[in-house]
């Protein structure tokens, strides 16, 4: 599964409400606005499919000039970017374009103008779970997506360009990871990207400008550089040994992950903090801290609209988790039953929270998508609360469940745009079945079996977003999604056997989400969203 890593599915920490509309499309238009040599004061973006039609609902377009001022996607202005824009003079312009055919439906392009009159065109696509790639650089087709330290260099198509290009890298004793040419013809304008792990010195890029043949080389850190360090926690039994290579320990199907942890004695949490280790280079220390960071971040976003409720942009909702806790807490005092079980309803509870405060544009962390993100930490903090689970244990059980992630991300679809709600509720109750029996002391094929049934449950659920907002039905779809991890992690805890496998159920679900008319794949188009009290609402609230 090559660059996929555990913080691309548990993550990124992000203000809502989407992660493909607003993680996504923040990180097309920061990579952008790197590639340009110059401070941009203008830009220009067209937005196609699923963008151009709920850009204004998902918080797109202001998401998209954050990007372009240099803001990371969780800082807490990107609410206020229009305002930020003013301010420094940035001349901005957002067109719609539904009727245009594209690739993906979560398309950008975008035209920058910098001050001393440079021009670029990038075009972008936002993969989801806040993924994105540039799929062109001024019409030459290429394929970049921040993940490195990387070198652009824009240069004429002749002998001994490369050749100078890494020698001057070599004399700086940086290490080239990949090495990209792009090309329209022979002889032409083209694009090499070299992607390094280490930080590229601003005297390599000072050098190749002054070739003839370059026109333009231009330094892109990596969007997620390394967490600081902290004390950790006993070291798993992945940290006391010999780092292997990533080749030995990366995975294409759940079968092979499986085989894995039989083959190496290791549990899922172990896997994949190896696999981590030895994909980006960061140590144990830093791979936990970065988790326990993501986990705050859900404990807060949970537990804040339960004390704190919120209206949210749209709002469609707010206010409601904390009616559901307030039951559940009436019942308790009451000796009253409560029909779905304290633990059960305080999942769906947490989940409907953190809905809440990702659809008011708070500070969530997207597992895997911010659409689903409250399936994951509602279900992990009820069952810590009903367990007493420390919180190096949720560290681990994080990590269990990113590795069911990754399978869905890989093979599968985690974006509303492509596969339905299947594809994001689906993909993170999985996540959190197999994250309970974990923390249960279930083995992998159990976990996995787990998350096989949490995705057959919900094969075929469409995405169709009330007005194109990530508020309903998307709130209780997480709250469905909290029950039905649990659910799943009880049958399977109890030996009972999953006879479809994850490997072919994540196969179905991409072909079922495909399958799906646009009308019900987050357009908002159809389904719940055309209902005749869905109608009255928006305009209720407009």
């Amino acid at each position: 599964m090559s660059e996929i890593g555990i913080f691309d599915v548990i993550g990124p920490n992000m203000i809502g409400p989407s992660s493909s509309h607003t993680a996504g499309a923040l990180r097309i238009a920061r990579l952008a606005a790197q590639m340009l040599p110059e401070i941009p004061v203008k830009v220009r973006f067209t937005l196609y499919g699923s963008f151009a039609r709920t850009y204004k609902g998902h918080g797109t377009d202001r998401a998209l000039l954050a990007g372009i001022l240099g803001l990371h996607s969780d800082d807490r202005r990107l609410p206020d970017s229009f305002q930020l824009a003013r301010q420094k003079g940035l001349d901005y312009a957002f067109i719609p374009d539904a009727r245009t055919t594209v690739e993906h439906p979560n398309t950008v392009d975008i035209e920058l103008t910098g001050a001393g009159g440079r021009t670029l065109t990038v075009r972008g696509q936002s993969l989801g779970g806040g993924r994105a790639v540039i799929t062109s650089v001024n019409g030459v087709a290429v394929e970049f997506s921040g993940n490195y330290n990387t070198l652009i260099i824009n240069n004429i198509d002749q002998p001994g360009v490369v050749a100078d290009i890494t020698t001057a890298l070599s004399k700086a004793r940086v290490n080239i990871a990949f090495m990209k040419l792009y090309r329209e013809r022979r002889g032409s304008l083209a694009y090499t990207f070299i992607e390094t792990d280490e930080l590229i010195p601003e005297t390599v890029a000072s050098y190749l400008k002054e070739l003839t043949a370059v026109r333009s080389a231009v330094i892109v850190p990596a969007l997620d550089q390394p967490q600081d360090v902290i004390p950790g926690q006993e070291p798993l039994k992945a940290e006391r040994e010999d780092q292997p290579s990533f080749e030995t320990l990366d995975f294409n199907s759940a079968a092979e992950l499986q085989q894995l942890c039989q083959q190496r004695q290791l549990s899922l949490a172990e896997v994949m903090l190896q696999r981590e280790m030895a994909l980006t280079g960061l140590t144990a220390q830093q791979i936990r801290h970065k988790m326990q960071t993501a986990w705050h971040i859900m404990v807060q976003s949970a537990q804040m609209a339960i004390s704190q409720p919120r209206r949210s942009m749209g709002g469609l909702i707010g206010g409601e988790a904390s009616a559901l806790m307030q039951h559940l807490r009436q019942t308790a005092s009451q000796g009253s039953p409560a029909f779905l079980g304290q633990t059960s309803g305080r999942a769906a509870a947490y989940a409907m929270g953190v809905l809440e405060i990702n659809a008011s544009m708070g500070l969530i962390v997207a597992a895997p998508t911010a659409g689903a993100s409250g399936i994951v930490p509602g279900v992990l903090l009820a069952v810590a609360e009903q367990a007493h689970y420390s919180e190096a244990q949720m560290i681990e059980a994080l990590l269990a469940a990113a590795a069911v992630g990754l399978l869905c991300t890989a093979n599968g679809s985690v974006a509303g745009a492509e596969g339905g709600c299947q594809a994001e509720t689906g993909t993170a109750a999985a996540m959190a079945a197999s994250a309970v029996v974990y923390l249960a002391g279930g083995q992998a094929e159990q976990s996995l079996n787990a998350a096989a049934t949490a995705l057959q449950n919900v094969l075929g659920l469409v995405c169709d977003p009330i007005g194109g907002l990530v508020e309903l039905p998307c709130q209780k779809r997480n709250a469905i999604g909290a029950v039905n991890a649990l659910l799943c992690a009880e049958l399977a805890l109890a030996g009972i056997a999953e006879v479809i496998p994850l490997d072919d159920m994540i196969l179905t679900a991409r072909q079922v989400g495909a399958s799906l008319p646009a009308s019900l794949r987050e357009t908002a188009l159809g389904g719940t969203a055309q209902t005749a009290a869905a109608r009255s609402l928006l305009q209720q609230h407009e």
